[in-house]
């Protein structure tokens, strides 16, 4: 599946504008991405560092909106570990067997 489709590709015009060609993201550059909470899946520009991503500008993968124009700061886009361990172990399913106790 191709997802360099122009639609894809011209959200990054915002996050590429005012930034000289060696700096922006151009197609096939790798890209970080979320999961969707609150409507938004974030997505931005590699980073090895990623140690504190949500508080980083980013753009909604469906939208093309930058994050400084959503109505929520940009941490409330993103998941923590806490939230998916508890997500995880809430979610209603078997985890185990359960047989003769164990």
């Amino acid at each position: 599946m191709n997802n360099h489709k122009p639609s894809i590709l011209n959200r990054f015009k915002k996050m590429n504008s005012n930034k000289p060609y060696e700096k922006q993201n151009k197609p096939f550059n790798f890209m970080l991405s979320g999961s969707e909470k609150n409507g938004i899946i974030p997505c931005l520009p590699f980073n090895k560092d990623i140690s504190d991503i949500q508080l980083k500008p980013f753009i909604d993968y469906k939208s093309g909106i930058a994050s400084d124009k959503l109505p929520l700061p940009t941490q409330a886009y993103w998941y923590t570990l806490d939230d998916v361990l508890t997500d995880y172990v809430r979610h209603n399913d078997h985890k185990f067997d359960y047989v003769n106790g164990v």
